[in-house]
């Protein structure tokens, strides 16, 4: 499971995923705080927090799938079933 450091205030949390084939759960923001130009030019539009020590990965979340840069340019497609979403 990851979530985001303690120190990450609620309101930069835009959500929470399952990844369906080994059940972690994830949160996401799409804060500009976290998202890089170098993020944003690769088409990513949310960060997802992968350590609870704050570390995170590129990604974009749709309804049903993440696409999560895994390395420069290396997209990985998971599966997930959405936790919550902050309402925009």
């Amino acid at each position: 499971m990851a979530y985001s450091p303690k120190n990450t205030p609620c309101d930069k949390i835009d959500g929470q995923f399952q990844e369906k084939e080994f059940k972690n759960f994830y949160e996401y923001t799409q804060d500009t705080q976290f998202l890089s130009e170098w993020d944003i030019k690769h088409g990513a539009t949310h960060r997802i927090f992968v350590a609870t020590l704050g570390e995170t990965r590129p990604a974009v979340i749709k309804q049903t799938v993440v696409y999560v840069m895994i390395d420069e340019d290396i997209w990985e497609k998971w599966n997930i079933k959405q936790i919550w979403q902050r309402e925009q």
